[in-house]
């Protein structure tokens, strides 16, 4: 079964793996940990320590990325 996505071509869904924003914006999954490390990127954990990131994250960072 596959997602839907918005007009943005974003899933609809509230939480992201670092992974998943990787494929959407266009970078590396190392670029969105250094982005995370660096604190370009807000992020929640998991009760087992894994990040996730916000779906307004993802879109201002390629609200950001479209600006350039």
């Amino acid at each position: 079964m596959s997602e839907s996505v918005n007009e943005a071509g974003i899933p609809n869904k509230l939480l992201f793996r670092p992974d998943e924003v990787a494929k959407i914006i266009g970078v590396t999954r190392q670029t969105v940990y250094n982005w995370i490390q660096e604190g370009k990127i807000q992020v929640c954990r998991t009760p087992g320590g894994q990040y996730r990131v916000l779906r307004g994250e993802v879109e201002r960072i390629l609200g950001e990325r479209n600006n350039d």
